[in-house]
């Protein structure tokens, strides 16, 4: 009876993250809207991130849509050296709420590289708070992809005929 009772929980967990797996997935591939330029002077986070849809509030066991979801975190980020995971979902900044990507976006053009920042994070059924250092965004994600970079302004050096 306890090995029915052991392997019903494992499939229980298993069914639960293969969910969650598959929630992140499908916010993945939700569009986004226009994104306003960042700003380069702010801090960067360094993860990938998606609105809370139905499914992933519904996998996660969550009871608002309050946050953003984190679908990566990039190698060598702050995310990832705070230990930020797939599945999470970053909720506060500092005490500030982060209620979707708009809140978010507003939240960090506000802060700078170097700033330490408390996070507050939904995971595996509770809230947490997860310190993390801020870091300058690299120059080759300034502009995403498809996006061209400003022209070059100032003088030429060009000699005159």
């Amino acid at each position: 009876m306890r090995t029915i009772s052991k392997i019903s929980s494992v499939l229980v967990v298993l069914l639960t993250v293969v969910g969650a797996c598959a929630a992140i997935a499908r916010a993945q591939q939700e569009p986004t809207k226009m994104q306003s330029p960042r700003n380069p002077n702010a801090g960067w986070l360094g993860a990938k991130f998606a609105p809370v849809n139905d499914e992933a509030m519904d996998q996660l066991k969550l009871e608002t849509q309050d946050g953003v979801l984190i679908v990566e975190t990039i190698e060598n980020s702050p995310a990832e050296a705070a230990g930020l995971k797939q599945g999470d979902v970053l909720r506060k900044i500092d005490d500030k709420d982060i209620k979707d990507t708009d809140d978010l976006r507003s939240v960090m053009s506000k802060t700078s590289p170097g700033q330490q920042v408390k996070l507050g994070v939904w995971r595996e059924g509770k809230m947490q708070e997860i310190p993390a250092t801020l870091a300058k965004i690299p120059a080759d994600l300034m502009n995403p992809p498809g996006e061209k970079q400003a022209p070059a302004t100032g003088p030429t050096t060009k000699p005159r005929d």
